[in-house]
C-alpha cells in the first residue's frame, strides 16, 4: 500500500538532495537514479534550468515521497515502482533524482524533481488535481505489481471494524481520522 505526499522545496535544495541520496539510507547509493541530471550537481542543474527559462517563482523543486507497509515490497521493486511513476507523471520533461530508503522499518521512495518543465519552461502546477493524478498512477502501478492500494486497505479495515462504522462513523470521516495518523509501526489489520 503506497502512501504518497508531495511538498515544495523553496530553499536548501542542495541539503534536500544530500539527505535523500545519503548512502546509509540508500544501500551505499545503489538505490539512486537520476534523470537528465547528476545527483552530485543536480541542485545547480535545476537552478540553471530555471535561469535558462527566466523563472522567478519561489519554488525550486518538488519533493514526492511514496511509502510502503513493512515487508510489503523489496527495495528493488519499490525503486522500480517509483521509476515507473516518474515516467508516467513527469514523462521526459523534468529533471529528477529518485532514491529508495531502506533505513526505517518500512521502505520508502523520495523523488526530488525540478519545478521547471524542461520542454515548456513552465512551472509544475501542484494542486489537488495534480496530486490525484499522482495518487491514481501510484495506485495503478501498485495494482500492476500485486500490491494493495489504499481503497482496498480502508475497505478491509471497514469490514474488520464494522461495529465502529455502524456506530455512526461514516467511511469518509474514518478515512480523515486515519489519514496521517496511521503509523507504519502499527499494522491495524491483517490481510
Amino acid at each position: 500500500m503506497a502512501i504518497t505526499k508531495i511538498h515544495p522545496i523553496k530553499s536548501t535544495l542542495n541539503l534536500a538532495i544530500e539527505y535523500i541520496t545519503n548512502e546509509d539510507k540508500t544501500d551505499e547509493k545503489i538505490l539512486v537514479t537520476s534523470h537528465k541530471c547528476f545527483p552530485t550537481t543536480a541542485h545547480t542543474q535545476f537552478l540553471k534550468t530555471r535561469e535558462d527559462n527566466n523563472v522567478k517563482g519561489t519554488v525550486l523543486a518538488r519533493h514526492l515521497i511514496q511509502s510502503f507497509l513493512p515487508n510489503e515490497t523489496t527495495p528493488e521493486q519499490a525503486h522500480q515502482i517509483e521509476l515507473d511513476l516518474c515516467k508516467r507523471i513527469l514523462k521526459d520533461e523534468y529533471e529528477f533524482i529518485l532514491t529508495t530508503h531502506i533505513d526505517k522499518g518500512h521502505i520508502h521512495n523520495h523523488i526530488i524533481f525540478n519545478n521547471v518543465n524542461m520542454v515548456t519552461g513552465k512551472c509544475y502546477q501542484s494542486n489537488k488535481k495534480s496530486y490525484h493524478k499522482i495518487r491514481y498512477q501510484s495506485d495503478k502501478i501498485c495494482k500492476e505489481n500485486n500490491l494493495i492500494v489504499i481503497d482496498e486497505y480502508y475497505e478491509a479495515f471497514r469490514k474488520k471494524y464494522k461495529p465502529l462504522v455502524n456506530l455512526g462513523m461514516k467511511m469518509n470521516s474514518l478515512k480523515k481520522e486515519l489519514r496521517g495518523k496511521v503509523s507504519f509501526n502499527l499494522i491495524l489489520i491483517e490481510l
